[in-house]
């Protein structure tokens, strides 16, 4: 009883760790109001994705609609977006963690 015992409580703090943010990841809310302010939107929806990545669309003051993607890396503190217009601009770039 006492092996099982053991190997319950490890199987438990191990999934305990895995559901936990990591250090250099923003949550969602957080990459939303990033976005809209460096991107200039009037509208941003985001859903996370695989690993530490969201997709989504959002629309500029002028009325561009665009999907984007954003893509986080917790090792080096930083995400990278990409943002591509329905009339042809596309965004992109790299925000460095605080």
């Amino acid at each position: 009883m006492r092996p099982t015992l053991l190997l319950l409580l490890a199987i438990s703090l191990f999934a305990a760790g895995c559901n936990r943010p990591h250090p250099g990841n923003w949550k969602q809310d957080a990459v939303e109001k990033e976005l809209k302010e460096r991107l200039k939107l009037t509208e941003i929806q985001l859903s996370a994705g695989e690993g530490s990545t969201y997709t989504g669309t959002g629309k500029d003051t002028k009325g561009q609609s665009y999907k984007i993607s954003v893509t986080q890396f917790s090792a080096e503190k930083k995400m990278t977006y990409k943002a591509d217009g329905d009339r042809g601009d596309i965004e992109e770039g790299k925000v460095e963690f605080k």
